[in-house]
């Protein structure tokens, strides 16, 4: 408890907002071979399909204004955060309401192809209106470290979404439009909390601001990462819709789960890189670009080792939560967690390109790679079957990740040499270092001796160098020098 009181405000951010996503993930965890006993593997399927629908419209119909635009407006709006605030959700609306009435004009088309229902459709709306106030709130907490306000609240919210999603699945009906729905439902209470909260407090003290101006810095700002955004989707959601479109509903439901389950090391790389990211602007922003390159590199060995341990362990826990009829899933696992690595890689990229706000060279590199992904999946999935989604996934990330960096070089050409904010050799040799364990411990699978001495041996290097981790950690220096 000393230790912990001595703790940088930064670090004990960090600290609780992982202990939060493990906590929300493990909620997941916990229920996820509930929902796929309450519905049928068919119904599982088309859930997933729903899911991933769902973000694609959440990014039309936003414009995901919380992730960019607003994160990076709380810097350069500051002392202006009520007002931002209630204009970013203005804005958002805007944006909803367009994209909302064409969507309404092609309902009938939309639910044909899609399989949505009417409630869900309308639901999905509604959502898209009030949530972004949560999202705004939540990182604004973030962003500030009040992590003693925000953690309660996103426990509760993922509480919430279990509890109700059950009883509505119990006391309605199995099926895949009631849990949606119930999940919606939840989504729109939280968010109408926030929004109205948002939209009508006032600060006297707060300054005055242009709201013209403002919405024309998110919407040039933000108008790239769209396509960013819908790329990204298109890597970690698409395949779902093509799995159920060439082989079935059954085939995207063990997809679903094994994705479901290999994302979880995602945590880690979200925690880390949620609180990095304004540690990193602010270092940019005082030329520190020494403790930028030396972090970045110690957090890549840190996340290719608890990738490989999870690569490990994961079959252990696929038997323990899931039915057998999902087993076979687990070869997707490896790749999918070997593309965390290379999320978190390139989201260093990303941190560089946006505080320099290049953000077109975001979009333009994101959509190369969705494009690919698509022509991927496209030619293997009917041939190979789903794990291919799984592989093809992997070279996807791989190519964004180095596509950045050549898009960092271009960005940081005229402001300062690449190899003091970015050590190329040493990320080459750790990436190369980590596949060939990550190729190692897929083969393992066939063999649980190999695979239980490969953990141990793992686990004991790692406890063998915890001290100097620990030092590492340490010297990231993270200070609350950014609000």
């Amino acid at each position: 408890m000393n230790k912990y009181k001595t703790l940088p405000l930064v670090a004990k951010s960090t600290l609780w907002f992982t202990i939060c996503n493990f906590l929300v993930s493990s909620l997941g965890f916990i229920t996820a071979p509930l929902f796929t006993r309450l519905l049928s593997e068919a119904e599982y399927g088309k859930l997933s399909i729903y899911y991933a629908y769902e973000q694609l419209l959440l990014i039309v119909l936003t414009w995901e204004m919380h992730l960019g635009g607003y994160q990076k407006g709380l810097f350069k709006y500051k002392g202006q955060e009520i007002q931002f605030t209630k204009n970013t959700l203005l804005l958002t609306n805007l944006i909803t309401l367009i994209g909302g009435g064409l969507l309404l004009l092609f309902v009938k088309q939309f639910r044909e192809f899609t399989g949505f229902g009417k409630i869900p459709v309308i639901c999905l709306m509604i959502e898209a209106l009030l949530i972004p106030g949560y999202y705004c709130w939540l990182i604004r907490k973030r962003t500030s470290y009040e992590y003693k306000k925000a953690v309660p609240i996103t426990l509760l919210y993922s509480l919430s979404n279990i509890v109700f999603s059950v009883f509505a699945l119990v006391l309605l009906s199995a099926t895949a439009d009631v849990k949606f729905c119930a999940t919606c439902l939840v989504a729109v209470s939280f968010g109408a909390v926030f929004y109205f909260n948002s939209l009508f407090k006032n600060d006297p003290c707060s300054i005055e601001s242009d709201r013209r101006i403002q919405w024309k810095f998110l919407l040039v700002f933000q108008a790239p990462l769209v396509i960013h955004s819908l790329s990204y989707y298109a890597l970690n959601q698409i395949d779902r819709i093509m799995i159920g479109k060439f082989v079935g509903n059954e085939e995207t439901a063990y997809y679903s789960i094994a994705y479901a389950l290999a994302m979880a090391i995602s945590i880690l790389q979200s925690s880390l890189n949620n609180t990095l990211t304004p540690w990193r602007f602010s270092k940019l922003q005082q030329n520190s670009y020494n403790e930028v390159r030396e972090s970045a590199t110690f957090l890549l060995v840190l996340m290719a080792s608890a990738i490989i341990l999870f690569i490990l362990i994961v079959p252990d826990v696929m038997r323990l939560l899931f039915p057998v009829n999902y087993y076979s899933a687990v070869w997707c696992i490896p790749p999918v967690s070997a593309g965390i690595f290379f999320i978190f890689l390139y989201s260093f990229f990303v941190n560089i390109e946006s505080y320099y706000e290049k953000t077109v060279y975001i979009m333009v590199v994101s959509l190369s790679c969705s494009v690919l992904n698509i022509v991927l999946n496209y030619l293997l999935i009917p041939r190979y079957g789903y794990i291919s989604s799984a592989y093809t996934t992997l070279v996807s990330y791989i190519c964004f990740a180095f596509l950045h960096y050549l898009s960092v070089r271009v960005i940081t050409r005229k402001i300062v040499r690449i190899n003091e904010i970015v050590d190329i050799k040493k990320i080459i040799i750790i990436s190369c270092s980590f596949l060939l364990l990550v190729f190692v411990s897929t083969l393992s699978y066939q063999n649980h001796v190999i695979r239980y001495s490969l953990l141990i041996v793992l686990s004991l290097i790692i406890y063998k160098y915890r001290l100097i981790i620990k030092q590492h950690l340490l010297n990231l220096n993270f200070k609350k020098n950014i609000i």
